[in-house]
């Protein structure tokens, strides 16, 4: 378990180190975005007082996303958009060039019950569960323009998942050394990882839709998307709204595939945004239980409809963004007994770094 986090910072370093290539050769390159690179981190206690996991617990994501209209990406990105947008035919794809982006993710994700000191199963209550996967990302972003010639970027984003499910993740490791060694005053130490997810491999594939409306000052970008596997499948569909400064390309998303739009923006950018995204769920693992092997399963009422409002803030810096997030979501399946409110809250935190041709 403790190989498969530390298999995270491998990776991380890996990806860092790829960028020294590419950064050699901008000197022959246009002004636009040869690489982002992006670290996530979501949990439940930012913002929020006291040091009690609960639902949706952590979530720690790498992403390496670059350009290959200007550095040489695998032929395949180049066909699956074409193949995309020729099947299509019902206004997905605008009819300009589409500005690829394709790169890597690497993440993992814990989910845990409202108690972490009680070692004995709850089957009323959320099952404890790891998730440690590894991902390909490409994304299209179109130019396109609406009738008065303003800006409306239309974007497709595409992304397949691999991982593992269960004692193999990490989760138990991970969130036990945290708790012991980094949080202050120390976290309770969690009881409960004996009773997670079995192990399972996993395969799920997600596709996202947006578009921006809008201005530099104010936009509005509805997206819709789903997601296909035996870790989540579910249909989405949602807008978020932005209000400041230098807004550019599209807003950065929680824990889903990266930005990649390459046209080099002003050195400020800076704003504030609201939104909400609704999920019709038909299957997720993370509640329903392991899909090929008998396992934890929550055992009361799961909701089909899921709904995350959210807000929070973006600062960019020339090369450098940071946004954060905090999101509401509403209840996932009945609360147990004791509990009458199911709602979970978690907040967001990315810091992504673009690099550009000077």
């Amino acid at each position: 378990m403790r190989r498969a986090f530390l298999s995270i910072i491998i990776v991380a370093s890996s990806l860092a180190l790829s960028l020294i290539p590419i950064s050699l050769r901008a000197d022959s390159l246009g002004d636009h975005r040869l690489a982002s690179f992006q670290f996530y981190t979501e949990n439940d206690t930012y913002l929020r007082s006291g040091t009690t996991d609960e639902y949706y617990t952590n979530g720690i994501r790498i992403a390496w996303i670059r350009n290959p209209n200007i550095v040489r990406n695998p032929e395949w990105t180049r066909r699956l958009i074409d193949k995309w947008c020729r099947s299509g035919k019902n206004g997905l794809c605008p009819d300009v060039p589409a500005d690829i982006g394709y790169g890597h993710a690497l993440g993992q994700n814990m989910y845990t019950p409202d108690s972490i000191i009680d070692p004995n199963p709850q089957p009323d209550d959320r099952p404890w569960a790891g998730y440690l996967y590894y991902s390909w990302l490409v994304s299209a972003t179109f130019p396109s323009t609406n009738k008065e010639g303003a800006a409306e970027p239309v974007q497709s984003l595409f992304e397949l998942q691999v991982g593992l499910v269960g004692p193999g993740a990490g989760a138990k490791w991970a969130q036990t050394f945290v708790h012991e060694n980094v949080c202050h005053p120390p976290c309770p130490t969690p009881l409960g990882w004996s009773n997670q997810l079995k192990n399972e491999p996993t395969a799920n594939l997600l596709y996202l839709w947006r578009k921006k409306i809008g201005s530099k000052t104010f936009d509005v970008v509805p997206h819709w998307g789903a997601a296909l596997g035996n870790v989540q499948t579910y249909a989405n569909a949602g807008a978020t709204i932005r209000l400041g400064y230098g807004i550019t390309s599209f807003p950065q998303l929680i824990i889903a595939p990266a930005n990649s739009d390459s046209s080099k923006p002003g050195p400020l950018e800076a704003y504030f945004f609201f939104g909400g995204d609704g999920r019709f769920v038909v299957h997720n693992i993370f509640l329903d239980g392991n899909t090929f092997r008998n396992g934890p399963e929550i055992d009361i009422r799961r909701n089909n409809f899921v709904i995350d409002l959210k807000a929070g803030a973006t600062v960019r810096y020339k090369a450098w963004q940071l946004d954060y997030s905090y999101v509401k979501r509403s209840e996932e399946f009945e609360p147990p007994s004791g509990r009458t409110d199911g709602t979970h809250r978690f907040g967001s935190i990315a810091l992504s770094y673009n690099l550009w041709r000077p």
